[in-house]
């Protein structure tokens, strides 16, 4: 069944829904969320501000080279990996796959050894032998995202602590705002939830 998209800025949602259904029924559904149309619902998902237009055309996105050059990607022959990569400069500097392996594995005993967690004990909590557990930490065995959540959860560590100190640049184009970011995510998860919406009310104001 073909479909096309709507795109909402009134309510930050795509729409979604069958070709055949007709103009009508479709402006109609953009601004009725809840309703079903012709006995189907329509689907509803998160996105993030994409502009005023509702062509299926305009959400092709920018060319592979404007996105290149938009995020400042530079092409890198990595030898852990086959073919060239384009990685994102930190700093004037790249790591390439074996210096991030090798620093998340620092994180990973730093943080086991922060908790006095002996691999004895942690790796019975992840479903795995204390020895295929020792490859993470000895930098043999790659963890899967899914692992890495895993880990976070027992350890009752931030993806912060595991993460940051192999890739800063994901919290701030400089060393001084990554640094600066990740002091305040740190504050920002000691706050209760009310305190959460009074900063967040904060924000909301300076940002406008």
């Amino acid at each position: 069944m073909t479909s096309i998209y709507i795109i909402d800025n009134k309510d930050n949602f795509i729409r979604t829904m069958p070709r055949e259904w007709g103009s009508a029924t479709l402006k109609r559904a953009k601004y009725d969320r809840n309703r079903d149309i012709n006995g189907s619902k329509h689907i509803t998902f998160p996105y993030k501000e994409l502009g005023a237009s509702t062509s299926v055309g305009a959400m092709s996105g920018p060319s592979l080279k404007q996105w290149i050059n938009e995020l400042g990607l530079q092409q890198v022959d990595d030898p852990g990996i086959d073919k060239p990569v384009y990685r994102k400069p930190f700093d004037g500097q790249i790591a390439l796959s074996a210096e991030l392996e090798k620093q998340i594995s620092i994180s990973l005993r730093e943080a086991r050894d922060k908790r006095k967690l002996p691999r004895s004990k942690l790796a019975p909590l992840l479903g795995i032998s204390e020895q295929v557990y020792g490859r993470y930490e000895n930098k043999v065995s790659r963890l899967t995202v899914g692992r890495l959540i895993h880990l976070c959860e027992v350890l009752d560590a931030t993806p912060e602590e595991i993460i940051a100190p192999a890739a800063r640049h994901l919290w701030g184009e400089t060393e001084t705002k990554a640094v600066l970011l990740l002091a305040t995510i740190e504050k920002l998860r000691t706050f209760d939830e009310e305190i959460l919406r009074d900063v967040f009310s904060l924000i909301g104001r300076i940002a406008t």
